[in-house]
């Protein structure tokens, strides 16, 4: 074979071969370029190379889409407060001879304000609970419970301001969340009313009417806020949780009566205070 015509072929030969390694080495560029966003454009793989080539999609026009309102929780700036008879809480009297409670069962005898009490076991209850009656003479005025017996040296009596008239105050502990507080109204060092919380209690003029009510919160975590009242010798609440649905608790000042909320839907807590004709208003 010719020299000229050898080359010619050797040429072609190697020009072939180059073609065919750099379209190998593309086809192996696309396969290894990721794909971006998800991968995906309308179910099909695309790649950012190709991306000058197609034809730009238009943005829609965001003026010619109608905006779509956020919606807002708004809650009401006053409230109607719906008070209901709270009978639970005006608890019984038994008048009982002194000489029913033995000393065996008398615990503890608490002397206050010319008063005496004796803190006492029931043979038939359970022996660690510790009950509480005012003594008269030869009587004793049963009251009720009073606390637990790891508790006892924790019962306090005081004096309390409440309904426009002087009450004994008697506080016992029946647990590491649990409080009894008993307002005893006397006449004559007689015990005509006694009062029966399972619960903490405060003292505060919430509905500025110059006597002092009473607030009370039937749960430890979160604290709620129930106002009593009296009502014709007997008691009436309005549970301020349920009404606000304040499921982050509500704390209650007494020094400025006002009721701190927390509501879920809040940013931050919502204050309220009573005003004239039930109502409870959003500062």
């Amino acid at each position: 074979m010719r020299k000229d015509v050898w080359l010619g072929w050797a040429g072609g030969a190697i020009t072939l071969a180059l073609i065919v390694v750099v379209a190998v080495t593309i086809v192996q560029q696309r396969q290894e370029q990721p794909a971006i966003a998800d991968g995906h454009a309308n179910n099909k793989v695309y790649y950012p190379e190709l991306e000058s080539n197609n034809e730009q999609v238009a943005a829609p026009d965001q003026s010619t889409i109608p905006e779509q309102p956020e919606e807002e929780m708004t809650f009401p700036q006053e409230l109607q407060l719906t008070f209901r008879p709270l009978e639970e809480a005006v608890t019984s009297i038994q008048k009982v001879p002194s000489s029913s409670i033995p000393e065996r069962e008398r615990t503890r005898t608490i002397d206050f304000e010319d008063q005496t009490y004796w803190v006492y076991t029931k043979p038939d209850r359970d022996p660690t609970e510790r009950f509480i009656g005012l003594l008269a003479g030869d009587s004793i005025y049963e009251l009720g419970t009073i606390g637990g017996d790891v508790y006892e040296k924790d019962i306090v009596i005081d004096q309390a301001d409440l309904f426009g008239t002087t009450y004994s105050r008697l506080m016992g502990i029946c647990g590491a969340d649990c409080a009894i507080d008993r307002y005893v109204r006397l006449e004559n060092g007689i015990p005509v009313q006694n009062l029966y919380f399972n619960y903490h209690t405060w003292i505060g003029d919430w509905n500025h009417d110059g006597i002092k009510e009473l607030v009370y919160s039937d749960t430890s975590i979160p604290v709620n806020a129930i106002l009593v009242r009296p009502k014709d010798d007997q008691l009436e609440a309005v549970n301020l949780g349920e009404l606000l649905q304040a499921k982050g608790g509500i704390l209650y000042n007494n020094e400025t009566n006002t009721f701190k909320a927390y509501i879920p839907f809040n940013d931050k807590p919502a204050e309220f205070v009573y005003a004239s004709g039930d109502k409870l208003v959003q500062k």
